[in-house]
């Protein structure tokens, strides 16, 4: 049969066991996996090194890796797949996708049923968004009411500090690339400086996506960096300075300020939000930032990292939800512009504006239907609170008591 993942190991090993199992008598849901984790946590990107092993042929001869983006085509390439008793599906970011997000368990159960077929599935998803979870006799965590079905649970713990000291060794070598820029200070002193930072944004400084842009953060004025929303900020401000320098050295007519850059970032991720939409045509990409017809098509400009890749030719995405969901955040805090309609309050952007200047101005233009406040507390170890606006008292805003949110039920 299959074996289960136990906890506190190193995930490669975990999958090791998954993927040696055997096949289940009876389609229990053990040989299907949910992946859960953080915002950055390094989901996707596992899933990724996952098929692009099968890609290098580091994989057993005969057995096939699918990897899907959930969305509404999902369960119709699943049926279209041949061979699916030799085949390893892969479906990433069901917190993303569009028919789970009232009702996640009746989005979860036809996935769970299209893929008994396959030889292994793992699924994908942030922690917050999941449905509700119980650990068993033997301390394993199990799904509630999921109809049956035994699925084990990974999740993706942030990096330990040993393992945090491991990757800054390797990016901050010593070679010609970073010496120069090293030079003044030494990749020894840099090091213990990026330690020092890492150490003081707590569990965050263990994500992969935070590791991932260490070189950047170091350049970056360490007072500005605070938390998550400070993080996310600098390092967006950062880049786009980074893109206008080589927008004005590929000869662009009229390069763009930086502050008109991070507008039209803005203005995409309001559209994508009201549309409803992923992904962005190349042709509607321009028109969105081209508001003066002089300046030049900047996504074939762009320096690593971007804030924006090409999924496909001419569509373009988002590189990480993450960015999409801070520039929503800032919109709603500095964008004169209303939203058409309440906003889908996932527990990152309710993180970014709680950290931000909190919540009070901003509840009546959420959405929090699926935001789980219980998950937040327990990640964050907080509540958020806001205070009722009462009122205007000679151009002062006037405000009620402080109120949290307490989970209903006995308590």
């Amino acid at each position: 049969g299959v074996i289960f993942p136990d906890p506190c190991q190193p995930a490669f090993s975990l999958l090791n066991n998954f993927f040696a199992g055997g096949v289940p008598a009876e389609p229990d849901g053990s040989q299907q996996l949910i992946l859960l984790g953080e915002p950055g946590s390094g989901k996707t990107s596992l899933l990724l090194m996952i098929r692009l092993m099968h890609q290098a042929e580091f994989w057993p001869k005969g057995y096939h890796c699918l990897l899907f983006k959930l969305d509404e085509h999902t369960l119709d390439r699943i049926a279209a797949v041949d061979n699916k008793a030799k085949t390893v599906l892969l479906l990433d970011a069901l917190n993303e996708d569009k028919q789970a997000r009232t009702r996640p368990l009746e989005r979860l159960l036809p996935l769970l049923r299209a893929g008994e077929p396959f030889y292994r599935v793992i699924i994908t998803c942030r922690s917050h968004f999941f449905p509700a979870m119980t650990p068993d006799s033997t301390g394993r965590l199990r799904i509630r009411a999921l109809s049956g079905y035994n699925c084990p649970i990974l999740y993706l713990a942030p990096f330990t500090a040993h393992q945090v000291r491991r990757i800054l060794h390797k990016r901050l070598v010593r070679n010609t690339e970073n010496y120069i820029g090293f030079q003044r200070f030494g990749v020894d002193r840099q090091k213990k400086k990026a330690a020092r930072l890492l150490v003081g944004l707590g569990e965050l400084g263990g994500r992969p996506l935070i590791l991932q842009h260490i070189k950047s953060l170091l350049k970056i004025e360490a007072h500005r960096i605070r938390d998550a929303y400070t993080i996310y900020e600098s390092l967006i401000q950062y880049w786009l300075e980074q893109q206008v320098d080589v927008l004005k050295e590929s000869g662009c007519r009229c390069p763009p300020k930086r502050f008109e850059l991070f507008n039209g970032y803005i203005r995409l991720a309001r559209r994508m939000e009201e549309q409803g939409i992923r992904e962005i045509g190349e042709k509607n990409l321009q028109e969105i930032f081209c508001e003066k017809a002089e300046i030049c098509r900047f996504t074939h400009c762009s320096p690593e990292p971007a804030l924006l890749r090409m999924s496909t030719k001419h569509t373009y995405r988002f590189t990480h939800t993450t960015y999409r969901e801070f520039l929503l955040a800032h919109a709603l805090i500095y964008d004169t512009r209303p939203f058409a309609a309440p906003l889908r309050a996932t527990d990152q952007m309710v993180r970014f504006l709680d950290l931000a200047c909190g919540i009070t101005d901003y509840v009546n233009c959420l959405n929090l239907a699926e935001f789980n406040p219980f998950r937040y507390a327990e990640i964050y170890r907080t509540m958020f609170s806001w205070q009722d606006r009462l009122g205007r008292v000679r151009n002062r805003v006037v405000r009620g008591p402080e109120m949290i949110m307490l989970p209903g039920g006995r308590f």
